[in-house]
């Protein structure tokens, strides 16, 4: 599933490399949104670099609200290009990309029922901070709750182990 950029879509790619379509009312049509990820119940959270609200999209089948935007979450505004919802917590988290400035590297724990933010500090080890300028446009987690983060432009790969814990120094893997 993703956001279809410039309209009020989303997309579902199947495993055929089939593609639907599906308008959704109320989903802003201006806004890019890089971020998003899925609830274990079948919400899709998305969300844009900077922006101060949380989109929500049921996209359970069995749901009566199957297909509908559900009430927007207000959240602090941050520079994030992807997060990933924690099997472990169920919060989703994710870290600012590096802007020379002292916003970068944060990592972030935002709840899904109220779209709070909280600063879990500066992530730091495995060379996580070596380039200028760097996105990482990509967010997963494992089963155990471990954070990777996919560095664009190198491809590197880091993870935070246990980011539920508190944990914020990376390992490249």
């Amino acid at each position: 599933w993703a956001a279809r950029i410039g309209t009020n879509e989303i997309v579902r790619i199947g495993s055929d490399w089939s593609v639907q379509t599906f308008p959704i009312a109320g989903l802003p049509v201006a806004n890019a949104f890089y971020v998003g990820d899925i609830s274990s119940d079948g919400v899709m959270y998305f969300y844009g670099p900077y922006a101060t609200e949380i989109y929500r999209v049921d996209l359970d089948p069995a749901s009566a609200t199957y297909l509908q935007m559900l009430p927007t979450l207000t959240t602090e505004a941050t520079n994030l290009t992807d997060w990933a919802f924690s099997p472990v917590d169920g919060n989703l988290y994710g870290m600012t990309n590096n802007e020379n400035n002292a916003a970068s590297f944060h990592l972030y724990r935002f709840d899904p029922a109220t779209g709070a933010r909280t600063d879990l500090g500066v992530v730091s080890g495995g060379g996580i901070q070596a380039a200028a300028n760097i996105t990482f446009g990509a967010s997963y987690m494992d089963s155990e709750g471990s954070l990777y983060l996919s560095n664009n432009e190198t491809g590197n790969i880091y993870r935070i182990a246990s980011p539920h814990m508190g944990g914020i120094i990376s390992t490249f893997v």
